[in-house]
């Protein structure tokens, strides 16, 4: 929600209805469901929705992203929990001069990484208070449960004490 905070107006897609009221919360002034996504997008080009896209998923919403692009939009792709593999044809890049960014969190130089994270202690922070939980090591089973059923949100952290 970094984006809405710099300004821009931020649609986010979920496939956690209880999860709506949090994201607006966090920023976006508009919270579609997946499902939604996919009517509202025809590939292999559908309906020019958005200038830009910020996916973490991949799959499937990375495929409807792109199809959705206004021109000269661009997707930058941080996540594969969708697979590491997308349908798309080369329509949005050639009549649209869209852009697929990918977003290097491993191999970027250390200088870069310590630049963005000083942004994100100051210029950029977030209150994301409401998305971490401490959990008991004996409290871990249940939570790895609960990732393993799709049904965590935001960050565990595990106390060892």
């Amino acid at each position: 929600m970094l984006l809405s905070k710099l300004g821009s107006e931020v649609t986010a897609v979920t496939g956690k209805e209880a999860e709506h009221s949090m994201l607006q919360k966090l920023g976006a002034s508009e919270v579609i469901s997946r499902d939604e996504l996919a009517e509202m997008t025809r590939l292999p080009m559908g309906k020019p929705l958005w200038d830009m896209g910020v996916d973490v998923v991949s799959g499937s919403i990375l495929s409807l992203l792109l199809a959705s692009l206004r021109p000269g939009g661009a997707v930058a792709c941080s996540g594969l929990v969708g697979g590491p593999s997308f349908e798309s044809s080369i329509f949005p890049f050639i009549l649209r001069g869209n852009a697929l960014l990918g977003i290097d969190s491993v191999e970027i130089p250390l200088g870069k990484k310590e630049e963005v994270w000083e942004n994100f202690a100051s210029d950029w922070k977030l209150d994301l208070s409401g998305l971490v939980r401490e959990v008991s090591l004996e409290g871990l089973e249940t939570e790895i449960d609960t990732i393993l059923k799709g049904g965590q949100v935001g960050r565990v952290l595990v106390n060892l004490n």
